[in-house]
């Protein structure tokens, strides 16, 4: 099974890509972080990130 850690990273692979323009050219590639979907991967792995600590001390308990 999957723990917190694997699955945060899991999705930081998963943000939609985007070109952006580079020197009068497009390139390919970039994590769009500014689109919906983008924006709520950002929300989502944040949260996450926050709750692992609180799951580990609750399980010392």
């Amino acid at each position: 099974m999957m723990n917190q850690e694997e699955a945060i990273e899991i999705l930081k692979k998963n943000y939609p890509k985007t070109a952006k323009k580079v020197d009068g050219i497009y390139v390919g590639g970039f994590d769009d972080v500014d689109c919906e979907f983008g924006q709520a991967l950002t929300i989502a792995i944040s949260s996450l990130t926050k709750q692992i600590p609180k799951l580990v001390e609750r399980s010392k308990k």
